[in-house]
């Protein structure tokens, strides 16, 4: 899909969904709330997460690619580092509710003004003859090859610990020192990656 659509419209849909699931979350009564927001959450990250950045990104740069799209991956880690720090003292001083309701304005605010306005993309170049064979694998060719499912369980063994690590490690800050103590504990979790490597004891 990224690469068939234009990357502003999509990521601006995907803007509309995370503050859409940002404030039902923040006046959210039951679970089924609850799963809905996370769900609009969860699917904004294909329009305007890591993929839509890296491809635009991409699109723009032929020479120092890496470097242009390793400048663009830090940005994950500073908003790791600097959201909690954010949003832990709002929970202290207002609820949750008023702090999701807040980081939900940033992004209506914020973040869908910024897409509008300063977002461009390259002109497309003319598109290949259909008789010449474009490089790389299609997707069902992909899913056919060991590399792809290599990469893939390497990925999720890398991820889904660290977000199933982190998840418990912010409720057991939270239990022993409150939501301060969790948001820079887990502000300080992305300070390593945000500024290289973690300095060696």
């Amino acid at each position: 899909m990224l690469t068939r659509f234009r990357i502003k419209p999509l990521m601006m849909v995907g803007c509309i969904c995370l503050g859409t699931g940002l404030l039902i979350h923040s006046q959210a009564n039951s679970v089924g709330t609850v799963y809905l927001s996370r769900f609009l959450v969860g699917a904004s990250l294909g329009f305007v997460g890591v993929a839509p950045n890296v491809v635009l990104v991409s699109n723009w740069f032929r020479s120092s690619r890496g470097m242009a799209v390793g400048i663009v991956l830090t940005g994950t880690s500073i908003g790791g580092l600097v959201m909690p720090l954010v949003a832990a003292p709002l929970i202290v001083s207002y609820g949750w509710r008023i702090a999701m309701l807040t980081v939900s304005l940033t992004v209506w605010l914020v973040l869908l003004p910024a897409i509008l306005f300063f977002v461009t993309e390259p002109a497309r170049v003319a598109e290949p003859d259909k008789n010449s064979k474009a490089d790389g694998l299609t997707l069902s060719e992909a899913l056919t090859t060991t590399l792809f499912w290599v990469f893939g369980l390497a990925a999720a063994s890398v991820f889904y610990p660290i977000f199933a690590t982190t998840q418990q490690f912010i409720d057991l800050a939270v239990q022993h020192g409150g939501p301060g103590v969790a948001g820079f504990l887990h502000a300080w979790l992305f300070r390593p990656i945000g500024h290289g490597k973690p300095p060696l004891p």
